[in-house]
């Protein structure tokens, strides 16, 4: 068995997901909100399961249908858009007095928000579809293709731990409620950016139409 496939994935994927994006900075949150580390594990299972649908269908080329269909990637666009517009609104807006008088969400609320996160988000939808999608060309068998996908999908996982272990252990830093707020801000900033540049996205795409 080749290792390549494992080892591409492993790198492309850890290319694409570590700079700060929406998901990113939810999965951060999250292990700023829960009192354990433990308790965040509903939000990274959650998040990598969706990414793995994602994924899986990049890889059996479902990607080529959607990014065909200019009116299919303009609601995806729209629809994910004015999520992020939502999660920006909810970031900003989301003052704490004391990181201890935050009561930690169910596992049905995190589930729920990591769904969305995963599967409204524009840029994840575009990283599975597009460059995962387009990578998978490089291997011909499908062994080597599942091998691509599984590494894709474990590091993602890995690295959603790592956020939320790293949230986790900023909300024991003493008087940290100016670092949250401060931290909350610009993310708030980050996602709205990211959304503007989906609506952009979207005029650009009906001007060549047109």
């Amino acid at each position: 068995m080749s290792f390549y496939p494992l080892i591409y994935g492993f790198f492309l994927t850890l290319g694409i997901i570590m700079p700060l994006g929406a998901q990113n900075i939810f999965m951060l949150n999250q292990g700023l909100r829960q009192s354990r580390f433990i308790d965040s594990w509903p939000a990274i299972l959650s998040a990598t399961i969706c990414d793995a649908i994602l994924i899986g269908s990049a890889i059996f080329g479902l990607s080529l249908i959607v990014f065909q269909i200019a009116w299919l990637k303009n609601t995806i666009l729209l629809i994910g858009g004015s999520f992020l517009c939502y999660l920006s609104y909810s970031l900003w807006r989301n003052e704490l007095t004391s990181l201890s008088e935050v009561n930690s969400c169910s596992w049905i609320k995190q589930m729920g928000y990591s769904i969305s996160v995963s599967l409204l988000n524009p840029h994840a939808l575009m990283d599975a579809f597009l460059i995962i999608g387009s990578n998978t060309l490089l291997f011909t068998t499908t062994q080597s293709k599942m091998l691509f996908g599984f590494s894709c999908v474990i590091t993602e996982f890995f690295w959603f731990s790592f956020l939320c272990f790293v949230g986790n252990r900023l909300r024991r830093v003493p008087n940290n409620n100016f670092f949250v707020r401060i931290l909350n801000r610009v993310a708030a900033l980050i996602v709205i950016i990211i959304a503007i540049s989906m609506f952009i996205n979207i005029f650009y795409t009906k001007l060549l139409l047109n």
